[in-house]
């Protein structure tokens, strides 16, 4: 769906799917206070949730209720935040910016990671902007993404509630002093549930059920039946689960700003005969860029002119360069060779190709694989499916015996109804895969794509060389000479030029070269 506001401002919804919609704005300026403006505008509309708006790849992200707004008053919205004067903008940073301040208790959970692990205060509170890939400049990261398990927040909280619990039992072995005993399991349990229970029940509100709501209703009935120890181990084993599907997504987005940090901030144009220096976001569709040797390409275009080798292994994974010319498509990301190519751009800096590339993985992201969906599938019908049968076991039973008999029996079914299993199994094996993937250079795009690589039993080529070791190799020599071809590659010395030829990468490693004869020159082609 594109809304064209008028001959230049044009906003295209990318993706809207699971009350999550991204939208793609051009042709007005996208800076860090339009970015608030736009946010605190949509943020007033009935339904929206969250608003995200980044400058950098000039999108926003909308977490709205579908049942009560819908896509034409959020764009309507983004319209009226074009006009809003600068003088009216909120004077905050946008919620794209990692600005958030932690509560008690994470502050409580950073400093018990930092004197566990012995890192700095200093350096742990580095702003993301300077330890992040190049591409966010702190304006796209949502949160600083995690490297390591430990770096993830429900993780640490996870871990913090899994010491404070295994402390309330040696507590209770060694020394049995009960309030300290029950003091540390109410702890224990407010950390691990603080991970789910308020996205619980924010997701209940709007009338969505998962297991989530289902792990709630368990720790409290838990908590009713006087089973503290038994919440906690609840919302402990919940709250791993949680953190390890937090980890998956954050590699996967670790991998999306790896693509975009590809892109030069700056590209070089030719405008009214000069070559000019411009942002990668100033270039528009017609311009003519100059890319020197060894330049990356800030954005797709055509050769117009110029010969040379590009790298486009980022992009394709091809190690052997890829000899272009005038009138071939060339992408964004690739790194020129020796030649210095005039290339006409045919994509903005916020719809090339690694752009795009880009919104498919957030599109699929919102996807679930079949393991994801059963979990959530179950938990549908058997939330208010559990509830009915503890309240019909808890009437029928204070009718025919003992109220507070049977009411503590209700509430052993809920507890008893806690599907942990089903809710930790499947983020260990999303993480387990993608972090095996992204170790081989493989970008997974969720769980979806994963269960759909594992139906694969056969894979068909379609032509030879698809698949390289990436190590060129001389496999015939086709010499025109009367000469035998064997004696044709002695004659083949190590030259300097062919480190800069791909395809004379095979001839370097022959020790004891002959001189070449008189009309063997070797040479470059630059564009």
């Amino acid at each position: 769906m594109t809304t064209v506001v008028d001959a230049e401002v044009q906003l295209t919804v990318v993706s809207d799917a699971a009350g999550r919609m991204r939208v793609q704005a051009t042709g007005f300026q996208f800076d860090a206070g339009r970015a608030v403006a736009i946010e605190d505008t949509v943020g007033k509309v009935a339904g929206v949730q969250a608003v995200h708006a980044y400058p950098r790849t000039a999108s926003i992200v909308i977490w709205y209720s579908r049942a009560i707004c819908d896509t034409a008053a959020i764009l309507s919205a983004i319209i009226d935040a074009e006009t809003v004067p600068a003088a009216a903008v909120p004077a905050y940073a946008s919620r794209s910016a990692s600005n958030r301040k932690a509560g008690v208790v994470q502050k409580i959970i950073d400093w018990s990671t930092r004197t566990l692990s012995g890192v700095r205060r200093d350096v742990a509170a580095q702003p993301s902007g300077e330890t992040s890939d190049a591409c966010c400049d702190g304006e796209d990261n949502e949160d600083r993404e995690p490297e390591q398990l430990w770096q993830v927040a429900k993780l640490r909280r996870a871990a913090f509630s899994g010491v404070l619990l295994t402390a309330s039992l040696v507590a209770a072995w060694a020394y049995p002093l009960w309030p300290v005993v029950l003091g540390l399991k109410a702890l224990a349990l407010a950390v691990g549930a603080s991970t789910f229970v308020p996205s619980s029940l924010k997701r209940l509100a709007e009338g969505r059920v998962g297991v989530g709501t289902l792990m709630t209703i368990a720790a409290l009935g838990a908590v009713a039946l006087g089973e503290l120890g038994e919440a906690a181990t609840l919302a402990f084993l919940f709250s791993i689960s949680e953190g390890l599907e937090e980890y998956a997504t954050a590699r996967t987005r670790r991998g999306l700003r790896a693509l975009l940090s590809l892109v030069p901030d700056q590209a070089t144009v030719l405008r009214e005969g000069t070559e000019t220096i411009v942002a990668s976001t100033e270039l528009h569709v017609g311009d003519q860029m100059i890319v020197k040797p060894g330049e990356r390409l800030a954005t797709d275009g055509i050769i117009r002119a110029g010969r040379t080798a590009l790298d486009v292994s980022a992009i394709t994974g091809e190690s052997v360069p890829v000899e272009v010319g005038p009138g071939d498509e060339v992408f964004a990301g690739s790194i020129n060779g020796l030649g210095v190519l005039q290339v006409g751009v045919t994509a903005t800096a916020a719809n090339n190709s690694l752009a795009r590339i880009v919104h498919i993985v957030e599109a699929e992201q919102v996807r679930k694989g079949a393991s994801q969906r059963l979990a959530d599938c179950i938990a549908r019908p058997l939330v208010p499916s559990i509830m009915i049968a503890a309240a019909l076991i808890a009437g029928t039973g204070s009718v025919l015996g003992n109220p507070l008999v049977w009411i503590e029996r209700a509430l052993v079914v809920l507890v008893a109804a806690a599907p942990c299993a089903l809710a930790i199994a499947v983020p260990v094996t999303v993480v387990a895969s993608i972090g095996a993937a992204s170790r081989l250079g493989v970008l997974i795009k969720g769980g979806a794509a994963l269960e759909t690589l594992g139906t694969i039993r056969a894979v068909a080529l379609d032509k030879t060389g698809t698949l390289t070791a990436s190590r060129p190799a001389s496999s015939t020599s086709p010499a025109q000479t009367a000469l035998p071809a064997r004696k044709c590659w002695r004659w083949q010395p190590p030259w300097k030029p062919a480190a800069n030829i791909p395809w004379l990468w095979p001839c370097l490693p022959r020790p004891k070269r002959r001189p070449p004869p008189a009309t063997c020159k070797p040479s470059r082609a630059p564009g």
